[in-house]
């Protein structure tokens, strides 16, 4: 299939970058919603579509934001994490992530933009 449809080669140091950036965003997606962190902190590896999503989610789970975690609560754990490369050169990902007493998904697509790695499309189960 890769031969009819001439998906890119893809580098083990362009592999590695993205599942880091997917480790770090898909925690840190969780401690927003949270309340435990600022979506700001994460605006400059997302669209501001996917910033937005996030701040209304926040809200609606928090009703505003706590700055501090409280006593005894730790950053969520990364269980599982896999990663599609697509034919465009974007990777889709799916996390599941063990948060306090709760575990949940985030799907995230993480496209090359101007030498970097920007997050364009977020989805939280």
């Amino acid at each position: 299939m890769d031969r009819i449809f001439r998906r890119p080669a893809v580098t083990t140091s362009e592999r590695k970058n993205v599942i880091e950036l997917s480790h770090a965003v898909s925690r840190a997606v969780f401690e927003i919603i949270a309340g435990y962190r600022t979506v700001g902190q994460l605006a400059f590896v997302m669209e501001p579509e996917c910033v937005k999503k996030l701040r209304a989610q926040a809200i609606l789970q928090t009703g505003g934001y706590t700055l501090q975690p409280e006593p005894g609560t730790s950053h969520g754990q990364v269980r599982s994490l896999h990663l599609w490369p697509t034919l465009s050169g974007a990777y889709e990902c799916s996390v599941i992530v063990a948060f306090k007493h709760r575990v949940r998904a985030v799907a995230l697509r993480i496209e090359p933009w101007h030498g970097r790695w920007q997050i364009t499309s977020v989805e939280m189960i």
